[in-house]
């Protein structure tokens, strides 16, 4: 296996462990977007914790009582 499919697997397995779910959907898409368009660090994990966000506000949505 590539070392850049072992980091894939590993970075999936920890942000599932993390319970992380939108990170799960999104790191791999932002990544190629920040490799093409030259992002700091720092943009992409913006990125990636915004995303998590927005699904972790989507499912305590879905989850509340109406």
């Amino acid at each position: 296996m590539s070392r850049a499919a072992v980091a894939k697997e590993l970075v999936a397995g920890k942000a599932r462990a993390l319970k992380m779910p939108g990170l799960v959907r999104v790191y791999e898409g932002l990544a190629r977007q920040a490799r093409e368009e030259h992002w700091g660090y720092e943009e992409y994990l913006h990125e990636v914790l915004s995303a998590e966000m927005r699904c972790a506000h989507a499912c305590a949505t879905r989850a509340s009582p109406r």
